[in-house]
């Protein structure tokens, strides 16, 4: 028996529909981030993760670069929420479509179990007509030869 392939976004922490429906109201009409937004905030992280942070007691430079993620969060955030609402979109249709293709095969297996019945049927009725006829001939062979 075939195994079900694995959904590779069954372990991940997806918001819920009144998740997504509440941060859509609270991001606006925010247009989705561009990539060149993404791979800023990419560097940034890594400015931030290789920085030394002994050199200084206030990490100025650090708190720039927090702050210039924080002021350009909403695009980014806006373009995850329509990624992971497509993702669930994409989810139902393949849902609604297996439950489709399943019952076509259940629909089908069913026509072909009722095909086969029938045909067993005309089997049987032609091997009873068979047999029937050749023990008349017997039959007959036996008053012939008995008389």
């Amino acid at each position: 028996m075939a195994s079900q392939p694995q959904d590779p976004t069954a372990n991940r922490d997806e918001l819920t529909p009144l998740q997504r429906m509440t941060l859509a109201r609270q991001l606006g009409d925010v247009q989705p981030a561009r990539s060149e937004l993404l791979m800023s905030f990419g560097t940034a992280v890594l400015d931030r993760r290789e920085h030394d942070h002994t050199t200084q007691r206030e990490d100025w430079f650090c708190l720039n670069l927090a702050a210039y993620m924080g002021e350009r969060a909403a695009p980014v955030l806006r373009r995850l929420l329509d990624a992971e609402s497509e993702i669930a979109r994409l989810r139902d249709e393949l849902a609604a479509s297996r439950s489709a293709v399943l019952r076509q095969v259940a629909e089908q297996q069913t026509r072909v179990a009722d095909v086969d019945a029938h045909n067993s049927r005309n089997v049987l009725a032609t091997a009873r007509r068979v047999i029937a006829g050749e023990l008349r001939t017997q039959a007959d062979e036996v008053e012939k030869g008995g008389t």
